[in-house]
């Protein structure tokens, strides 16, 4: 039997701000863009599901999240 593999590869035009993109450079030492957007967006769902269950344990891990949310944003938003 023959199979007819087809790979569609979609490539996206984004706008991104240089300067986040510099600071997280320096901070992974990651030197491709598509590596580093892999990874960033990874470190976001990895938060977004620690957030969750705190969220639903009702725990302190909620008032930690909090805490570090706001240092993070201290010091990427300078």
């Amino acid at each position: 039997m023959h199979y007819l593999w087809i790979f569609i590869y979609i490539r996206t035009t984004i706008d991104l701000n240089e300067e986040l993109l510099l600071k997280a450079r320096e901070l992974t030492y990651i030197k491709g863009k598509t590596e580093l957007i892999d990874e960033g967006l990874k470190a976001l769902i990895q938060e977004m599901h620690l957030l969750a269950s705190a969220l639903l344990n009702n725990s302190s891990l909620f008032t930690l999240y909090k805490k570090l949310k706001k240092e993070w944003l201290i010091i990427f938003n300078k």
